[in-house]
């Protein structure tokens, strides 16, 4: 649950686990999957090849959002630091930060 006035229901699609968050008022905000790197966009693929060359996913989220468009929520080890990163479809790398 985001806050305490969200909601989030869980359930499967196609077989995949997925999370829906609701705000108070019934709104979607956000639905959340946890893909494996194959399923990634092309762009983002190249890109997270370029800017983190042999790194590992440990952890890749899809995230669609009333508020923004799709984002790829990636945990990674590079360069055996741990990496939180975020990614648009197209491959731009809107955010990165070491992982304490």
């Amino acid at each position: 649950m985001e806050n305490k006035t969200d909601y989030e229901a869980l359930f499967k699609q196609n077989g995949i686990s997925k999370s829906a968050v609701f705000s108070k008022n019934g709104k979607w905000v956000k639905t959340t999957q946890q893909i494996k790197a194959s399923k990634l966009s092309e762009p983002v693929k190249y890109n997270l090849q370029i800017t983190f060359p042999k790194a590992v996913c440990t952890k890749i989220v899809d995230e669609d959002s009333y508020a923004y468009v799709k984002h790829y929520y990636i945990n990674l080890v590079f360069k055996q630091k741990k990496y939180y990163a975020v990614f648009s479809p197209n491959g731009e790398l809107l955010k990165s930060s070491l992982l304490k």
